[in-house]
């Protein structure tokens, strides 16, 4: 009796399998030997072992190769398809804040949204970002500058890795509480022309109406600066809603790049088992099929 293990290579399996066809073939033989005594003929004995015995070697030949074989194959599949299946489900989990929170993995998804040619969208959405964290990371307090001055809103922001660069709005950009205001209409007027413009470069997908009412606030200039009743809270949020839609069409785009192998580099920069391992695994069942 073969000894109980792990068996991944079937030998339980063909060992019994060898001893079902070896049953059969002293069967065969003993029923032929029988026969062969009653009709008293030398010759039937001879005529019926040897095709048998041809046969019992040639099952058993079958077995160890062609039936292992295909067995094997089948096994390497299911393991195959519990692979895929582990990574779908840890890529499920996976959102585009995680993401953008870890260099690595944002490098993995620019690249596939160079090939959708919707780098914009990731684009806007960061640079809109920086612009509500510069706004709310110098907002000035109130309780000692200026009495009138109204508390932002809380404006949600994504945790995103610190290894992003700064955008080139900044430059020259001040500061001070005194021109904090100016220099926040003139930021705003930039994303404006490098965004929201029609025919702009980096013009991101927003609905005409949107884009018609940042083009009344944002697209003239002189007169932005100049208007007196833009507060910073009308500044923080203006660009809120452009920032959420191309948050929706990131994780639509996100969602496409999960269905795709390179993928499983993301999954292996969260998950807590490293799936490049699974991934050439995978590859190897695949290329021995």
């Amino acid at each position: 009796k073969t000894p109980t293990f792990k068996d991944y290579y079937f030998i339980h399996w063909e060992s019994k399998m060898h001893a079902r066809i070896l049953m059969c073939w002293l069967l065969c033989a003993g029923i032929g030997e029988c026969i062969g005594n009653l009709i008293q003929n030398e010759y039937f004995h001879t005529a019926m072992n040897m095709p048998m015995t041809c046969i019992t070697f040639f099952a058993m030949n079958y077995v160890s190769s062609f039936a292992l074989i295909s067995k094997n194959m089948k096994t390497d599949v299911l393991k195959l398809e519990n692979i895929a299946t582990n990574i779908k489900t840890e890529a499920s989990a996976i959102t585009l804040n995680q993401i953008l929170s870890k260099k690595m993995a944002m490098d993995e998804l620019v690249a596939h949204l160079f090939t959708e040619y919707s780098i914009e969208c990731l684009v806007s959405f960061i640079e809109i970002e920086q612009y509500q964290k510069w706004i709310m990371d110098n907002d000035f307090d109130v309780t000692t500058k200026d009495v009138h001055h109204k508390p932002l809103n809380n404006v949600k922001l994504i945790d995103a890795h610190d290894d992003i660069p700064q955008s080139l709005m900044f430059e020259n950009i001040s500061s001070d509480s005194d021109d904090l205001l100016q220099s926040a209409k003139l930021m705003a007027f930039k994303l404006y022309q490098k965004y929201i413009e029609h025919g702009s470069e980096l013009e991101i997908n927003i609905s005409s109406a949107l884009r018609k009412q940042l083009k009344n606030i944002v697209s003239d200039k002189q007169k932005l600066m100049e208007n007196i009743n833009v507060s910073l809270n009308e500044l923080l949020l203006l660009f809120d809603k452009p920032k959420n839609e191309m948050r929706l069409l990131l994780n639509y785009s996100h969602t496409r790049f999960k269905q795709k192998t390179e993928y499983t580099k993301i999954v292996g920069m969260f998950a807590n088992t490293p799936t490049s391992h699974l991934r050439r695994v995978s590859i190897s069942i695949v290329n021995n099929l």
